[in-house]
């Protein structure tokens, strides 16, 4: 249980935020605005990049005309864990967020967070998503896969594994452990495994996905956090069953919360679903999806879906879903898109999220 003490530091850590939300009981929960679309007025193609070689690209967010974008690191050679995609996956400080002000010119604003990989960099652990709110930026980093795993890691740094921090000067503190709540009691119970995939802060508090435990929390203002829903597994055609695995969320229109899925292994198609969240239950927004990593509102309302098509190609594609339910493809021939964020005229997606010094952000006309 946590002690009253440690809620104290929670919220102590998270007052520079609340001084900063006014009568945030009462605001709608709402995105941040859209992006004032970059290189729009130099004619930028469609599918161009505006941002190159980043290592393992994932999570964006877009707020009063800058892009940010979390990079999960190449790993290092530090303490190693056992893996998935490699026999063992090794620490480092190679984890960072980049922020993008006009394409070509971008910065990473927060370094040195800790990164999980095999010695090849791919696929790596680390921060997974980025969100801001009122100026105050939000990163979840993943791993470390179990939530024991971090007992075989030495180093410091390796505590901000699973965590939820926020950017304070050039570094970043921790206000919210979500591996540390797994390993306490996992929400969706055995196998115990740990993932914070994805962030989203709004009027109610910072929200965090955790993959591992199929598990939406939320930080409230006050520090304290909380389970808020855990997603059940995913009933198959021929009876069986398999793990929802939520990836990515966003504020929809109407003020409610949008929940993507993956499924879990091996993929079926058609098996993944947009949720809403309206603060009670999850409610089916869209089906027949499949591997869905991320989503995004368009301001006349249609809602855009990252789906990975091949999960052994690695390949990908936008969907794109009106408010009549027509659906069409908005962009396709992808590898490993990884994120999205919308902007006025256009849309951007991360691409080659799982690859270290070449991923990229596309910018997509709508």
């Amino acid at each position: 249980m946590r002690t009253r003490s440690q809620y104290c530091s929670a919220a102590v850590a998270i007052l520079v935020v609340c001084a900063s939300v006014s009568g945030v009981g009462r605001q709608p929960e709402q995105a941040s605005g859209p992006l004032d679309d970059l290189g729009e007025s130099i004619g930028l193609a469609d599918g161009a990049a505006v941002a190159t070689g980043l290592d393992n690209p994932r999570g964006l967010d877009v707020w009063r005309g800058r892009l940010y974008v979390a990079e999960a690191g190449t790993g290092g050679d530090g303490s190693c864990v056992p893996g998935i995609f490699a026999p063992q996956i090794c620490l480092g400080r190679t984890g960072s967020v980049t922020m993008v002000t006009a394409p070509g010119r971008q910065r990473r604003i927060l370094e040195r967070l800790p990164s999980l990989a095999g010695p090849d960099g791919t696929f790596a652990y680390g921060p997974s998503d980025v969100a801001v709110h009122d100026g105050h930026v939000f990163v979840s980093v993943g791993g470390p896969n179990e939530p024991g795993h971090r007992e075989l890691i030495t180093e410091a740094v390796g505590r901000k594994l699973g965590t939820i921090q926020l950017l304070v000067g050039r570094g970043s503190i921790t206000i919210a452990d979500i591996s540390a709540l797994v390993a306490r009691r996992d929400p969706d119970g055995p196998p115990h495994e740990t993932n914070t995939h994805s962030v989203l802060a709004g009027a109610r508090g910072v929200y965090a996905i955790d993959a591992g435990s199929n598990t939406l929390f939320r930080l409230d203002w006050d520090g304290r956090l909380r389970v808020v829903h855990v997603f059940d597994k995913v009933t198959l055609p021929d009876g069986s069953s398999i793990d929802a695995v939520p990836t990515n969320m966003a504020f929809g229109p109407d003020g409610a919360l949008y929940v993507s899925t993956l499924t879990g292994v091996p993929f079926p198609e058609g098996a993944a679903t947009v949720w809403r969240w309206d603060g009670i239950r999850a409610t089916p927004y869209a089906t027949g999806l499949t591997a869905a990593i991320d989503l995004a509102f368009a301001p006349d309302r249609s809602l855009y879906v990252v789906e990975m098509r091949s999960l052994t190609g690695l390949s990908g594609r936008v969907l794109r879903i009106a408010p009549n339910g027509r659906r069409t493809v908005a962009a396709d021939g992808l590898d490993f898109p990884s994120g999205i964020a919308m902007g006025n005229r256009a849309f951007y997606v991360t691409n080659h999220g799982t690859s270290p010094g070449i991923g990229e952000v596309l910018r997509f006309r709508r």
